[in-house]
């Protein structure tokens, strides 16, 4: 469950309004941490579909760990049992412990770089090749 289909879901159940600087994703997580009961319950279904998704995820390819990461996760961690009753309940495999990324909010950042270095990681060699040959092309 994207951002995008929290935000509508919470402006639809008048939980933030439907413009302006308080119709964001950090509106709803405070209305919920201040009492706020729809807004909890809206937060724990995205956490139950994601807790889904990540079960099935599970099954089709049987990790030995489980680390999530994305603002869903990091930016709402009350809503980890949640994610961790829908795991248990959809998943066909036995119990796993389930963690959080230790990149927090910045692991689509991680990610990225992560990306942009496989190919050194995979042959650095080749890529300090490459890079030589590109500088030499250059000048």
């Amino acid at each position: 469950m994207s951002d995008e289909a929290v935000l509508n879901a919470a402006r639809k159940l008048r939980i933030i309004p439907a413009e302006g600087p308080s119709s964001t994703l950090s509106a709803v997580l405070r209305a919920a941490r201040q009492g706020n009961e729809k807004a909890a319950e809206l937060l724990a279904d995205r956490a139950r579909v994601l807790g889904e998704a990540v079960a099935l995820l599970r099954d089709l390819l049987n990790p030995d760990d489980l680390v999530l990461g994305g603002q869903a996760f990091t930016e709402y961690p009350e809503g980890m049992p949640v994610v961790e009753d829908a795991v248990a309940r959809r998943s066909v495999l036995g119990p796993r412990d389930i963690r959080l990324t230790a990149f927090g909010n910045r692991v689509q950042e991680a990610s990225a770089g992560i990306v942009s270095l496989g190919g050194l990681y995979a042959d650095p060699i080749g890529a300090m090749r490459r890079a030589q040959t590109r500088r030499s092309a250059a000048v």
